[in-house]
């Protein structure tokens, strides 16, 4: 399937996952950081610490609880958020980058 891009994102679905899948990323990478590089066992543990609040991560799709960020492969997909009718999802990997595949 082909990568984003610079049109995708400009479709408000695809915005709207994007932004929710980065924050999640965002949110799990701090909270490694806090927490000798060991993600929670499950999203709900960033809220209120590192995401306000938990309608903003709703959908996300957590695949690496509990995982050591510092062992995972930079390709490894951490979060996904599915999108639209086609069968498409947006994700982010362990080393930060997201596409939408």
């Amino acid at each position: 399937m082909p990568h984003e891009t610079a049109r995708d994102h400009e479709r408000p679905g695809v915005r709207r996952a994007v932004d929710k899948v980065t924050m999640a990323g965002t949110a799990l990478r701090l909270f490694a950081l806090d927490h000798n590089d060991l993600f929670p066992e499950r999203l709900s543990e960033l809220v209120p610490d590192y995401i306000e609040k938990e309608e903003a991560i709703r959908d996300v799709e957590f695949r690496m609880p509990r995982a050591n960020l510092g062992n995972l492969p930079p390709r490894a997909i951490v979060v996904q958020l599915p999108f639209g009718e086609n069968g498409q999802s947006v994700v982010v990997h362990a080393d930060a980058t997201f596409e939408v595949q």
